[in-house]
């Protein structure tokens, strides 16, 4: 079992090196002189520590699975009428201790790894400057559609939010937000907000904060205030200076009637 534990992680790190570690995207020739290429450059290193990071996930999740179906095996054959965990079974509380401490680190390793290799990726196939000069850019303001996934610890939402870029800055706009979210038992959750960005910096990479504040339709007839609030911090990767066209990661949080949740935000938007 040692053998093929380590064989799944040296397997994952080296096809991680085979997929990640790729060349960065080359500039037309006429913007050579004048083209800073830094941000390609460190999204490709981004991009290698995400993939592998993520992949080793997926492996340390393969060994928690794994272990946790030898123990179910082991369990049926000694005592076929009785799966449950047995108090005196030492080898068995070490199997499934062993699958949940190799599941939670696969977690762990896919929620950091998943949105550094977006961000990474991203920064690679940008053309936007790392440094954009201060001024008036009109290429920068007009209407934007932003689409994301937002995984969280017992909630899963995919948004679409329809506003205007006022420039490089700010974003003003309002979505709908469809869901699931866990109590006892999945509960659909249908959230309309108002949206707020403040991108700080103009370059390619901007660190950003973000407010969103509505109700949810679906808790309306039972709650008095259905109200719905999330805030989120990450970093947006601008893909060009021509256009809005950007990536978005963050740490997400939201509160609504009755719950709580936290968890990540990976967007697009054009």
């Amino acid at each position: 079992m040692l053998r093929r534990i380590l064989l799944i992680l040296f397997l994952a790190f080296g096809t991680a090196g085979v997929i990640c570690a790729q060349p960065v995207v080359s500039k037309p020739d006429s913007l050579a002189a004048e083209y800073d290429y830094r941000g390609q450059n460190i999204g490709s290193a981004l991009s290698v520590f995400g993939g592998s990071t993520s992949i080793t996930g997926v492996a340390l999740g393969a060994v928690g699975g794994a272990l946790f179906l030898v123990e179910v095996a082991r369990a049926a054959k000694v005592d076929p009428d009785n799966l449950a965990y047995r108090y005196d079974d030492m080898l068995g509380a070490l199997l499934l201790s062993g699958a949940a401490i190799f599941a939670a680190g696969g977690i762990i390793c896919l929620a950091a790894g998943i949105p550094v290799y977006v961000m990474g990726r991203s920064m690679v196939n940008s053309t936007a400057s790392w440094h954009s000069p201060k001024g008036k850019d009109p290429s920068q303001t007009g209407l934007g559609i932003i689409l994301e996934a937002v995984p969280m610890f017992s909630a899963i939402r995919v948004r679409t939010t329809v506003g205007k870029h006022f420039g490089r800055h700010i974003f003003l706009g309002g979505g709908i937000a469809p869901g699931l979210v866990w109590f006892n038992k999945p509960e659909a959750s249908l959230p309309v907000y108002a949206d707020f960005r403040w991108s700080i910096t103009r370059g390619m990479v901007s660190p950003y904060l973000g407010l969103s504040a509505g109700i949810d339709l679906l808790e309306y007839p039972y709650e008095m205030f259905p109200q719905y609030l999330s805030a989120e911090a990450g970093f947006r990767v601008r893909l060009s200076d021509a256009n809005t066209k950007s990536t978005w990661v963050s740490i997400h949080g939201e509160v609504g009637a009755g719950y709580a949740n936290a968890g990540l935000k990976l967007g697009y938007s054009f």
